[in-house]
């Protein structure tokens, strides 16, 4: 699998080993090579839809473990969804799911404030420059454990997102 970043997130990303994060096995030209997956959790969704909650909190479990890690690394993703995840076998569970496209993420050397990641999945913080650090990937974890429990976000990303959130309860 190759993937093009920036000199910056080779760096970040190539120091990031963990069983829960996509392997780079190292850089080539302006290229990051990766070891091959079976798919996107996007795609185990769809091919054993619709999931079950243990089956969900395992998925969930394999992806907060790679979270943490980047987080004890001060590692902040910023791109959280259900595309970015990459899973050994999207055919059948469990999914054995790893944290990849980091390009997005950053270290964290203080409060952040530039707009980033996909809309339905960015945090509130995120949308209200009010500055962020870590959470923004921890909301974007529920998000995704929404997702793959109902097959849909909590609400309408193309409406104005920030509005919804404060207004509207999350439930089925």
């Amino acid at each position: 699998m190759l993937l093009r970043y920036s000199l910056k997130l080779k760096c970040c990303w190539t120091s990031c080993r963990h069983p829960r994060v996509l392997y780079a096995y190292g850089i080539a030209c302006e290229y990051l090579l990766c070891e091959l997956m079976g798919g996107s959790l996007e795609d185990a969704r769809y091919w054993n839809a619709p999931l079950p909650a243990p089956l969900v909190v395992t998925t969930m479990s394999e992806i907060l473990e790679g979270l943490a890690h980047l987080h004890r690394l001060s590692v902040v993703h910023r791109d959280i969804k259900p595309e970015n995840i990459m899973v050994a076998n999207s055919a059948k569970a469990p999914f054995g799911c790893k944290l990849g496209d980091f390009g997005l993420a950053v270290r964290l050397t203080g409060a952040l404030t530039q707009r980033v990641g996909t809309a339905g999945f960015t945090a509130p913080e995120m949308l209200l420059n009010t500055g962020y650090a870590t959470g923004v990937d921890v909301w974007a974890c529920g998000l995704t454990g929404f997702w793959l429990l109902y097959g849909r976000l909590p609400w309408d990303a193309k409406l104005k997102l920030v509005d919804e959130i404060q207004r509207k309860p999350i439930g089925p």
